[in-house]
């Protein structure tokens, strides 16, 4: 996903192609999707270039979304709500947000608290059934109390070992979701982001599985970057795809966050 890749990121790996005749690189990303957090639009500057070389191509179908699944009409609605946000256009985006609504994949609370909780019991329906599910916030504050539900509804609090990571204390139990926040390509062959199911956990030892097939241990005072994976910040989600996305959009939301938020999906969305 380039569209999260930062500039500096871009030029390094442009640097190292230019060094070589015989090699090329193909850029894939989304305009109306997140942008990298550090300073500069990449996909944008690099799509502009592209253009005025003749290089850029535009995909106008999407394949997320199975056929026959509760989701197959975002299909042929996603690229109409894509060019929408890309045109700053508020009222055909006002139209295709609306779509979610009018195919029953919208849960309205009363207040953040039912909406955790609502929010939490549908990840678990989700695991509870096998399925791979990907549940999607902008707000951190949100995910930390969705996790902690969660966690609670599988009957895994107090079941493991409390360890003190990067900046707090969480427990982490076998069973448990977690997801890695800085990259250790080199160490540990993970990246910011990267997720998988804990297997057995001790004082000084987490071994997971990571989503990808790997087994991996972690020593959690070398690399205290983790967090529960129950539920991620929405950057986090962006790129990856689950047989069922559980979405909390609240005010906090920018079109852009809430179309990433609502199109992880392959065949279920609430």
């Amino acid at each position: 996903e380039f569209s999260m890749t930062s500039l500096e990121d871009a030029k390094e790996i442009l640097d190292r192609i230019e060094i070589r005749p015989d090699a090329s690189v193909i850029y894939l990303g989304g305009g109306a999707q997140l942008e990298n957090i550090l300073a500069g639009n990449t996909h944008r500057i690099l799509s502009e270039v592209a253009e005025q070389h003749g290089h850029h191509r535009e995909f106008t179908e999407v394949f997320r979304q199975n056929v026959g699944s509760d989701v197959e009409w975002m299909r042929n609605a996603m690229p109409a709500l894509d060019k929408a946000i890309l045109d700053a256009d508020r009222v055909a985006a006002k139209h295709g947000f609306r779509e979610f609504d009018q195919h029953g994949h919208i849960a309205y609370h009363e207040d953040r608290k039912s909406e955790i909780a609502g929010k939490a019991d549908d990840i678990v329906r989700g695991f509870e059934r096998g399925l791979r599910v990907i549940a999607p916030g902008c707000e951190r504050i949100e995910v930390k109390y969705v996790n902690r539900a969660v966690r609670e509804r599988l009957g895994h609090v107090g079941k493991g070992i409390l360890y003190q990571l990067e900046h707090r204390k969480r427990e982490f139990s076998p069973d448990d979701r977690i997801v890695f926040t800085k990259n250790a390509e080199a160490k540990l062959g993970v990246l910011n982001g990267y997720a998988g199911t804990i297997l057995a956990v001790a004082p000084q030892n987490i071994r997971v599985k990571l989503d990808g097939g790997r087994t991996i241990d972690v020593d959690p005072v070398k690399y205290p970057h983790l967090e529960w994976g129950y539920a991620v910040v929405t950057h986090k989600a962006q790129g990856a795809d689950g047989t069922l996305v559980v979405s909390s959009i609240t005010k906090s939301d920018t079109a852009r966050s809430a179309y990433v938020a609502l199109t992880r999906c392959t065949d279920e969305l609430r």
